[in-house]
């Protein structure tokens, strides 16, 4: 499994270990993540995992983990966005958390966090939850003078316009551009001074850090269904980048508050973990930073970014790769796999092609020298078997 190449060649300054995977779907990597939490957690001091998921569900499996609970079904799925919570590797991951909790000091248990924005790949969230739980914070808090809340129920009506899925073919129907978003926006940034201005009740205040992702996820929202409406070339670029921005944004609050416990393990697809831009081609090239790419200069050498290259992935589709492409010039040297620093992957793929990418919906694509750059490490998987 090459648990202990990883934890070798890994910088004792990282903070944030970005575990990537080239396609979703699969368990199998997952299934790797999990083992690979467990034997950081027990060797390296790790005390958390954020995968890309939604992080305000994410903050409320948390509060059941965190006590050792382990959810239910319906509980746990609920707590994972893109209908994630199923599948067999976090499933396991919960799982685990929880077990691990119930036995573990304080100081010891393992926090999980989302660090996606709230959205789907249909179109984004009303940003509701989100103000409700910034504003009812503050209230708590005993803030004066807020917005009244009938004032903001009102300006965001039924939620069901704000995530209506035909907005992603049809912009004009989207709600960002209307008077009512246009008040929310103001809202939406008051609300999120306000709480800049309210001190936590020391380090372990979750109430504190909760109400900062709703007060980003607000913000972030409204100028996410700005986006949606308008109706160019570039569109999808510009939505891209914002929810990657707010990705990078919930992962350098993750840092930031575990920097006293331990470090993170992050898991996520290639394109939003890589130090480099993400790129696609949708009738015009469109690039732009992903999570890695804005945080990488900010973290430096507390970043550490490992990334998985698979050679089959049979119950995908996926055949062995043609001769003469990155994963096969790297299965050539290591038939069985094996853990390498970027330079050396580089070294050994100098002047390799790129593999066909797979049709949809199996999303994938070969690596290329680009990818490799973008790796602190490279994590070489002969084959997928789940």
């Amino acid at each position: 499994m090459h648990l202990d190449d990883v934890l070798a060649l890994l910088d004792h300054r990282t903070r944030l270990l970005a575990l990537t995977e080239p396609l979703h779907g699969q368990q199998h990597v997952p299934l790797l993540r999990n083992a690979l939490l467990a034997a950081l957690v027990d060797r390296a001091g790790y005390r958390s995992v954020a995968v890309e998921s939604c992080c305000l569900r994410g903050a409320r499996l948390d509060a059941l983990l965190a006590r050792g609970v382990e959810p239910d079904d319906a509980r746990r799925d609920a707590g994972f966005s893109h209908g994630w919570g199923p599948g067999r590797g976090n499933r396991e991951l919960v799982a685990w958390i929880a077990a691990h909790n119930r036995a573990a000091a304080p100081r010891d248990r393992v926090r999980f966090s989302g660090f996606d924005a709230p959205l789907e790949s249909s179109g984004a969230d009303s940003p509701r939850d989100a103000l409700e739980q910034v504003h009812g914070f503050l209230q708590a808090r005993g803030a004066t003078a807020l917005p009244a809340w009938d004032r903001i129920a009102d300006l965001l009506g039924p939620d069901a316009p704000w995530s209506d899925p035909a907005v992603i073919r049809d912009p004009a129907r989207g709600r960002g551009a209307t008077p009512a978003a246009a008040e929310l926006t103001v809202v939406a940034g008051e609300l999120a001074w306000r709480h800049a201005t309210t001190a936590p009740d020391g380090p372990d205040d979750d109430a504190w850090w909760d109400a900062a992702a709703a007060a980003r996820s607000a913000t972030g929202l409204l100028a996410y269904h700005r986006l949606l409406v308008l109706d160019d070339a570039y569109r999808v670029q510009r939505l891209a980048a914002q929810r990657d921005a707010m990705m990078a944004a919930n992962l350098a609050a993750v840092v930031e508050r575990e920097r006293g416990r331990g470090p993170t393990l992050v898991f996520a697809h290639h394109g939003h973990l890589q130090r480099g831009p993400s790129a696609m081609t949708m009738g015009v090239e469109l690039v732009w930073n992903g999570a890695g790419a804005l945080l990488g200069p900010r973290l430096g050498p507390e970043l550490t970014v490992l990334g998985t290259l698979v050679g089959a992935a049979p119950e995908r589709g996926i055949g062995a790769p043609e001769p003469g492409t990155v994963e096969r010039v790297l299965l050539d040297a290591h038939p069985g796999g094996a853990v390498l620093r970027s330079a050396e992957a580089r070294r050994l793929a100098a002047g390799a092609g790129t593999r066909a990418p797979a049709p949809p919906p199996v999303g994938y694509s070969g690596a290329d020298d680009a990818l490799l750059a973008g790796l602190d490490l490279v994590w070489l998987l002969p084959e997928l078997t789940a």
